[in-house]
């Protein structure tokens, strides 16, 4: 979404930061030090106009996170291949 608010759509910039602050508070449950991770970046993007950060390399450090399921569930294992999400 940051991309698309360089290329014409101011809006989406809101909208990344809001996501952000999203995953911030849903992965606090799991690891507080990831959440601190993912306000860093939010904060660097919101004080830095042009900021930019690899999202996929955070996106798989979040997946790599170990969290059990609370029903006893096996849990599928998401990782990123070739810039593509993929779920085993």
């Amino acid at each position: 979404m940051l991309l698309e608010s360089k290329l014409g759509y101011p809006m989406h910039y809101y909208l990344a930061i809001a996501h952000l602050a999203e995953a911030e508070d849903e992965v606090a449950d799991i690891s507080i030090d990831m959440a601190i991770k993912i306000r860093d970046i939010r904060k660097d993007i919101e004080q830095k106009e042009g900021a930019d950060f690899d999202v996929l390399e955070l996106i798989q450090e979040v997946l790599d996170l170990e969290a059990e399921p609370d029903n006893g569930d096996t849990l599928l294992k998401p990782h990123i291949v070739n810039d593509r999400l993929h779920i085993e």
